[in-house]
């Protein structure tokens, strides 16, 4: 006997309403727990109420523990991923493309390209829409993407070190221009790639279990 829509969304409420707030997780969790519903129910002749109600019972305690080494499970799942999107041929040839247009930019245009304005406007800017489109829909965080703006933070506390925040260019951009070039090519690509991850991703999740969630 297959889950219900109603009954599968069922379980992620409950679950949101005992504090499983990254969608992501939930999926990972609402997937185990209907698994164990269906087998209580098709074996011991049950109701949907009376096996959730079982389960819970049994498990509830534990639920928390699965919680955190769920988390965990799709943060390095999260960063081999992010590793893969990265060494993909189309996004070194992205990353090459932007790393030659930031050389010839002042060549072509007549003034040098704003590194610390732009990468600073391009990491915060990503980070609060990030948050706008999932803190605004209660309970509806990814775990596994959160987990993926750590690299744009260190980015971005590299930046206080190796810029100067204060002037127009990058301190050392008249004697190592190549490097201010190659760090702003990080960071966009950085960038690119956690907006794709972050599509699949959704895109993924949208699946009889989440299609009520994620609209």
């Amino acid at each position: 006997m297959k889950l219900t829509q109603e009954q599968i969304q069922s379980i992620d409420t409950y679950l949101k309403n005992h504090d499983i707030q990254f969608i992501d997780v939930r999926a990972e969790l609402v997937d185990h727990i209907a698994s164990d519903e269906e087998n209580r129910m098709n074996q011991n002749n049950q109701t949907f109420y009376n096996a959730f109600k079982d389960y819970m019972v049994e498990n509830k305690r534990t639920l928390l523990k699965h919680y955190e080494s769920h988390k965990k499970k799709m943060l390095y799942k999260s960063l081999g991923v992010y590793w893969k999107f990265l060494k993909k041929p189309k996004q070194v040839l992205l990353f090459t493309a932007i790393f030659l247009f930031l050389t010839f930019f002042e060549k072509f245009f007549a003034f040098s390209f704003p590194h610390i304005k732009f990468s600073w406007a391009l990491i915060f800017g990503t980070m609060a829409f990030y948050f706008f489109a999932t803190w605004t829909k209660a309970k509806n965080r990814y775990s596994g993407l959160e987990s993926l703006l750590w690299p744009l933070t260190l980015l971005g506390y590299a930046m206080i070190f190796l810029f100067n925040i204060t002037a127009d260019k990058p301190m050392f951009y008249e004697t190592a221009p190549m490097i201010t070039n190659l760090f702003t090519s990080l960071i966009i690509s950085f960038n690119l790639v956690f907006w794709q991850l972050f599509i699949t991703t959704r895109k993924k999740l949208k699946t009889r279990f989440f299609d009520y969630a994620l609209k």
